[in-house]
C-alpha cells in the first residue's frame, strides 16, 4: 500500500482580508498537515502549486516554509509552480530552493518518473507563452500513471491560455488525473481545488493510494479551519461546528428597527468570540421608529421627513441609523 498527500494553494504569506492572525493560520494548517502526513503514512507529498502567495515574499516567510516542510520529517515531496509564484530569476521559489530539506526538488517542466516506485506525471502551471502545454507531454504514459497538476488554466487565470486536457490525458494512458482547477471536461478528472479562491486558509487536500491495483482517492476534511460566506438577518441562530475554527464572512439582509441595533451590536460581538475571524457587509434596510427619532437632534428630525419623502429613502434611513448610533455612541 502506497499512499500519497496531494495538495495545493498553500499561498503562504498571503495576509487575509488584512488580518495577521490568518496570515499565521495558514502556517499552522500547513503544519497540521504534515502531522496528518505522519499519521497517516504517508510516502510522500506533491505541492501541486502556489506554495507560496507571490513571488514577491519576504525572507521570514520563506524561512517559515521551509521549516514546514522539514516538519515532513524526511518525506520525498514535489513541488510543483503555480500561477502566483511562477519560476523566474530571484523568485520566491528560487529564493526558497537553497533552504529545502534535502528530499524536497522543484518542478518545473512536466516529466513523467516514478515515486515511491509508482509511475506519476507532475505538471506545473502551463507557461503564458505555451500555445499547446500537451505538445510537450508524453504521447504514451506508463500503466497506472497518477497525473497530478496546476490547471485548469481557463478556470484558474486567463481564458485564452491553453491547458492541459484530462480527456486526453486519460486517452494517453493516465489512470487519474487530478488537478487545482474545478472539472470543466466533463467528469475526465478529479478537482484537488475544492474551496473559494478567497479562501484565507489552505485547502484543497487529497490522499491518493494505491492498493497495488489501482488508485483510489479520498479528500481529507481535517483541516480545523472552514470559510464560509452567507447571508443572515441578524436574528436567527448561526448553526456553527464548534470543532473548527471558522473564518466567517456575513452579508446582512432584510430590515430591522432602528431599536433593535444594540441587540444586533450584541449579537456580532458575541459572534467574534466564537470566530476566528468575522467580516460584516450591512445591506440591512434599517427603519426608523419612533422612539428613536423623537429623541433625534430637530434637524435630524426634519431632514428625514424630506428625505423619507424622496427616491432616496430606504438610504437615507440608513445613513440617518449610522448618525444616530455614532450620537449614542458619545
Amino acid at each position: 500500500m502506497t499512499t500519497f498527500l496531494l495538495t495545493a494553494d498553500w499561498r503562504l504569506g498571503l495576509m487575509p482580508l488584512g488580518d495577521a492572525t490568518l496570515h499565521d493560520r495558514r502556517f499552522e494548517v500547513a503544519e497540521h498537515l504534515a502531522s496528518l502526513a505522519r499519521e497517516q503514512g504517508a510516502d510522500a507529498v506533491i505541492l501541486a502549486g502556489n506554495l507560496l502567495a507571490h513571488n514577491l515574499v519576504g525572507p521570514r516567510t520563506l524561512q517559515r516554509t521551509a521549516e514546514v516542510l522539514r516538519a515532513f520529517e524526511g518525506l520525498p515531496i514535489l513541488i510543483l509552480p503555480g500561477e502566483l509564484d511562477a519560476p523566474r530569476p530571484l523568485g520566491a521559489l528560487d529564493r526558497l530552493a537553497p533552504m529545502l530539506p534535502a528530499t524536497a526538488r522543484v518542478i518545473t517542466d512536466p516529466e513523467a518518473m516514478e515515486l515511491a516506485g509508482l509511475p506519476i506525471l507532475p505538471l506545473p502551471t502551463p507557461s503564458t507563452h505555451s500555445l499547446d502545454p500537451m505538445a510537450d507531454l508524453p504521447k504514451t504514459l506508463a500503466e497506472g500513471t497518477l497525473v497530478i497538476g496546476r490547471g485548469l488554466a481557463q478556470t484558474l487565470a486567463d481564458p485564452t491560455i491553453p491547458a492541459y486536457e484530462p480527456a486526453v490525458l486519460r486517452q494517453r494512458g493516465a489512470a487519474e488525473v487530478v488537478l487545482s482547477g474545478p472539472p470543466a471536461d466533463g467528469e475526465h478528472h478529479t478537482a484537488l481545488r475544492t474551496h473559494e479562491p478567497v479562501d484565507p486558509v489552505p485547502s484543497g487536500v487529497i490522499w491518493a493510494t494505491h492498493d497495488g491495483e489501482g488508485w483510489s482517492l479520498r479528500p481529507e476534511a481535517n483541516l480545523r479551519t472552514a470559510w464560509s460566506r452567507r447571508p443572515w438577518n441578524g436574528k436567527d441562530d448561526l448553526s456553527l461546528d464548534g470543532d473548527i475554527d471558522h473564518v466567517l464572512e456575513l452579508t446582512l439582509k432584510g430590515s430591522m428597527a432602528w431599536s433593535d441595533s444594540p441587540a444586533l451590536q450584541a449579537r456580532l460581538d458575541a459572534l467574534r468570540e466564537r470566530v476566528l475571524h468575522l467580516t460584516v457587509h450591512d445591506e440591512l434596510r434599517w427603519l426608523p421608529d419612533d422612539e428613536q427619532t423623537s429623541t433625534a437632534p430637530p434637524v435630524v428630525r426634519a431632514a428625514l421627513k424630506d428625505l423619507q419623502r424622496s427616491p432616496f429613502g430606504d438610504r437615507a434611513a440608513q445613513l440617518l441609523h449610522r448618525i444616530l448610533a455614532s450620537e449614542d455612541a458619545r
